[in-house]
Formats: structure tokens, sequence, C-alpha cells
């Protein structure tokens, strides 16, 4: 299991996937609380709540908090999910099925 998410991890955080999986090539440039790789994480941890509260928690797990807090509002996740092409989820299954 270990090697599947450090296999996963190296596709995710290569600058070339990023690139191929922006729907603009603007997008992803700044330094956001949610940056390209943490979205990708976001929803492979496929979340089952409120977004709100999927939020709070995937910070709470990244930082190794006690208490959850906000990594980002609701609206800041959709605006990030609009610039994320849907393409990224299929080559990464198919890495991993290859």
């Amino acid at each position: 299991m270990p090697d599947l998410i450090d296999f996963l991890k190296n596709i995710v955080e290569s600058e070339p996937f990023c690139n191929r999986h922006k729907k603009r090539p603007q997008d992803f440039t700044r330094n956001r609380a949610l940056p390209f790789h943490q979205l990708i994480y976001f929803f492979v941890n496929m979340p089952r709540a409120a977004y709100e509260t999927e939020l709070c928690n995937f910070k709470k797990a990244l930082d190794r908090l006690d208490i959850a807090e906000a990594i980002a509002t609701k609206g800041a996740l959709t605006k990030a999910r609009e610039k994320l092409d849907h393409q990224a989820f299929i080559e990464m299954n198919q890495r991993i099925r290859n």
C-alpha cells in the first residue's frame, strides 16, 4: 500500500501532470488554500459529508491537528474544482492499472 501511495504522490505532484489537467494555463499558478495536488487528494478521499465538514477534516488530517479547522470555503472548493480537468482521475486510474 505505501508503494501505491508513493506512486500516486509522484504522479499528482508532478508539474507535467498538473499542466495536462488544468483547464487553462493560468489555473493553479497562484499560491492558494487548495493547490492542484491537495484538490486531487481531497477528491480521491471521496468526501461523503458536507463539503465544509470534509474540508475541515481534510485539513485536520493533513496537518495532524487535534481540532479541525477550515482549509477553504465551499465556494473556494467549487472554484478550484472548475479549474480541474476530470481527465486527471482517468489518467491516474489508467496508470495504476498498468
